[in-house]
C-alpha cells in the first residue's frame, strides 16, 4: 500500500534531476533551440509560412539539347601534341565547334586512346597526350566514353590512368572504372533531370578486345562483350537496370562497333541495339567504323517510345586523311545533336528532333609545323580561317554533301497525346 507514493517520489526526483542537467548542459544558446523545439512539440498545429522547396520545382516539359562526336585519334608519326612554342596543340581540333559544346546541355566525345603517358603512338598501338583531357573539358565536352578497341593498347595500368587523367581535368567517364565498387555508368544531371552514360565495345572474340586479352580479373573493371555471348548481354541488362535504380531518369547508350568502313550498320550493330532497346535504353550513339552511318529510329518490342539511334559519328580528328593513302570518306564526320523533350508528370519523353552537323577534318601546314583541326558546316564556311590558311574549302564543301546525302534530313517525333471527345451539343 505504499507503493504509489514511492513511485510518486521517484517520479519527482526524476523530474528535478532530469532539469538540473539540462540546466547544466545548455548553454544560452542551447537553451534558445531547446524551447524552440519545446514550443513547437506542445503547439504542432502552427501552420508555418514556409513553402515547402519541392512546389517551386516546375513540372513543365523540359527540353534538353544532347551532342556527341566520333572518334578522337591520330596515326603516327603524324602526331603532335605541342607546338614548337610549346603549346598544346589540341584545342586546335576543336576551335570551331565550341558554340554547340559549349551550349549543349549535355556534350559527349570517345577519346580513342589510352592517355598512358611517356612517349607517344600512332597505330597500331595508341598513346595520346595529356594535354587532350584539358582540351576536351575546355572545349565543352562533360562526358568520355572511355570503351573503344584501343583502350587496352598499353595494357591494363594505362586504362586507370586515363581514368585518372580525364577525371582530374573534371569530366565524367564512362566505359571503364577504377574498381567494381564504382558505377559501371556516368550519372548526369542537367535541369533536374538525371541521365545515365552507359559505354560498351564489342569484343574481337571472346575476351579479347581488339586481339588483346582481357585477363578475368580486370574484366569487371572494363566494358566489351561479344555479341553471342548471353553473360555478356545479361551484363548490359543489368547496368542498365542499375542505372535506373540509381535514379537515372534517361538511359544512354554508346556502342563502339561495327564493320570498319562500311557506311550500314551489321547484323551484329543491329541485333544488340535492339536488345539494349527492349531493355530499357532511350537512346543510343555510336562510332568505330571511321566513316558515317545513318540515323534511324528504333522501336521497342512492346510499341512504345521509339528510340534514336546515331549508327556511326564517324572519325572526329584522325590521320585517316587522303594525304595518307585513305579514302575521302574517313575524313567525314558528324556532331550528333539531339533536342528532346522529358515529361517530368509522366515521366516520359514527349518529343525529340534527331539532327547533325556535317564535319571535315583536314590538315595544313603552319610555317613549320602541322595543323590538324575540324570544321563543322556551319555559319560562313568560305570564311573559315582554316580553310582560308590551307585552301581546301572545295573539299570541305564535297565533304559535307556526302554527309547529307547518306544522312538525309532531321528526323522528329512526338507523342500522340490522348484526345478527350467534345461534350455533345444539346
Amino acid at each position: 500500500m505504499y507503493l504509489k507514493p514511492v513511485i510518486g517520489s521517484l517520479c519527482i526526483c526524476i523530474v528535478v534531476a532530469t532539469i538540473a542537467i539540462l540546466a547544466n548542459f545548455y548553454d544560452g544558446s542551447h537553451q534558445d533551440s531547446f524551447h524552440e523545439r519545446l514550443d513547437a512539440i506542445q503547439q504542432p498545429f502552427i501552420v508555418s509560412d514556409t513553402v515547402i522547396e519541392d512546389d517551386l520545382v516546375s513540372r513543365e516539359p523540359i527540353e534538353i539539347n544532347i551532342v556527341s562526336i566520333g572518334d578522337i585519334l591520330f596515326h603516327y608519326p603524324y602526331q603532335q601534341e605541342y607546338s614548337p612554342e610549346g603549346y598544346s596543340l589540341y584545342p586546335e581540333y576543336f576551335q570551331y565547334i565550341h558554340a554547340f559544346t559549349n551550349n549543349a546541355d549535355l556534350a559527349m566525345c570517345n577519346v580513342e586512346a589510352p592517355l598512358a603517358g611517356g612517349e607517344l603512338s600512332g597505330y597500331p598501338l595508341f598513346n595520346i597526350g595529356d594535354s587532350m583531357a584539358t582540351a576536351v573539358r575546355n572545349a565543352g565536352f562533360d562526358v568520355v566514353y572511355t570503351a573503344h578497341n584501343h583502350m587496352l593498347d598499353k595494357y591494363g595500368e594505362a586504362v586507370f590512368r586515363t581514368l585518372e587523367v580525364l577525371r582530374g581535368a573534371g569530366l565524367k567517364t564512362t566505359g571503364s572504372r577504377l574498381s567494381v565498387d564504382e558505377h559501371n555508368f556516368a550519372l548526369f544531371e542537367t535541369q533536374g533531370v538525371k541521365i545515365a552514360i552507359i559505354a560498351y565495345t564489342y569484343e574481337s572474340s571472346p575476351g579479347y578486345i581488339n586481339g588483346l586479352p582481357c585477363f578475368e580479373d580486370f574484366d569487371a573493371l572494363v566494358n566489351s562483350y561479344y555479341p553471342y555471348s548471353d553473360e555478356d548481354l545479361n551484363e548490359m541488362r543489368a547496368v542498365i537496370s542499375d542505372s535506373r535504380a540509381a535514379g537515372a531518369d534517361l538511359v544512354i547508350f554508346y556502342l563502339h562497333a561495327g564493320s570498319e568502313y562500311s557506311h550500314e550498320p551489321d547484323y551484329e550493330q543491329r541485333f544488340v541495339a535492339q536488345f539494349l532497346i527492349d531493355n530499357g535504353v532511350d537512346i543510343i550513339f555510336g562510332s568505330h567504323v571511321h566513316v558515317v552511318q545513318p540515323m534511324e529510329l528504333l522501336y521497342p518490342a512492346d510499341g512504345s517510345t521509339p528510340v534514336p539511334v546515331y549508327w556511326g559519328m564517324g572519325n572526329f580528328i584522325s590521320g585517316q586523311l587522303v594525304e595518307f593513302e585513305m579514302d575521302s570518306t574517313n575524313e567525314e564526320g558528324i556532331l550528333a545533336n539531339l533536342t528532346l523533350t522529358w515529361n517530368p508528370e509522366t515521366r516520359e519523353i514527349d518529343s525529340f528532333t534527331m539532327d547533325y552537323l556535317p564535319l571535315w577534318a583536314f590538315y595544313y601546314d603552319n610555317g613549320g609545323y602541322l595543323v590538324f583541326t575540324t570544321v563543322p558546316e556551319y555559319g560562313n564556311v568560305a570564311e573559315n580561317p582554316s580553310l582560308l590558311a590551307s585552301g581546301k574549302l572545295e573539299r570541305a564543301l564535297y565533304a559535307f554533301t556526302e554527309v547529307h546525302t547518306l544522312l538525309g534530313d532531321p528526323i522528329s517525333w512526338q507523342r500522340v497525346k490522348d484526345v478527350q471527345p467534345e461534350a455533345p451539343v444539346s
